[in-house]
């Protein structure tokens, strides 16, 4: 189990403020978290661990006004940001 029923009360403000960035989400980035999740949930694994939405080519995310609470939690340029980086080769 991800999180206990006592996690999810405690976070459900957090969760519904996601939902409501991903009802925001442009068509586009919605058809590729659809085939992210599709992929996870038949057992796909994909050969880039890094996040879906990660523009390669200049390290920075592509819908970034929608992205999730972890990533606003995750300050850019922190320890935990730049191990992250470091670990998937993300200059």
């Amino acid at each position: 189990m991800l999180l206990s029923s006592q996690e999810l009360m405690n976070n459900a403000e957090l969760f519904a403020e996601d939902v409501e960035r991903l009802h925001q989400l442009p068509p586009e980035a919605l058809m590729e978290l659809r085939a992210y999740i599709s992929q996870i949930l038949s057992g796909q694994v994909r050969d880039d661990p890094a996040c879906i939405w990660l523009d390669r080519e200049t390290s920075r995310c592509r819908y970034y006004e929608h992205r999730p609470m972890i990533c606003r939690d995750f300050q850019i340029g922190s320890e935990e940001c730049l191990a992250w980086r470091s670990q998937y080769n993300i200059k």
